[in-house]
């Protein structure tokens, strides 16, 4: 059911981010070699509205809501990828760039350009020379004007 999988993917995005207890009761996990079986909650309530499904038409409007609430139209994509990809072009922004956030007492860490544009930073570092080192402290980031002890002086 998609609905599930949808709230799986959920869970795991709140697992690696903010609510690392909730995000494992919802996804769950079914690999032993990661650790401890846990049954996903999101399976368990797919199971408990599978039946239900079929006698309520509400329900269905509700669950093809759900799943329209995860689709990600696919211009969006184009013009975010198309965006990071020319800032990245332009050394507005570095491919491996990573912004920390803070949120609810965390630090999360974003990397921008690899969200959106990660096929794309893969395909051109597997298929070009290695960059040169970047200068330390520059990563994308806009230069401080020098400052000319004496000042400027009118020409």
């Amino acid at each position: 059911m998609l609905a599930v999988e949808n709230l799986r993917n959920d869970g795991a995005l709140l697992a690696a981010t903010i609510a690392p207890y909730l995000g494992v009761a919802i996804h769950g996990n079914d690999d032993p070699q990661a650790g401890p079986l846990v049954k996903s909650r999101a399976v368990m309530a797919g199971n408990l509205l599978r039946a239900r499904i079929e006698k309520d038409a509400r329900l269905l409007r509700l669950l093809v809501a759900w799943n329209r609430f995860h689709e990600v139209p696919e211009g969006l994509q184009v013009a975010a990828s198309l965006g990071v990809a020319l800032a990245v072009d332009t050394g507005r922004l570095a491919p491996d760039q990573t912004i920390v956030v803070k949120f609810a007492g965390r630090e999360l860490p974003i990397q921008p350009a690899a969200m959106a544009i990660g096929d794309v930073i893969d395909y051109i570092a597997a298929n070009s020379e290695p960059p040169p080192p970047a200068e330390a402290g520059k990563n994308g980031q806009a230069a401080q004007p020098d400052v000319v002890a004496g000042g400027v002086t009118a020409t």
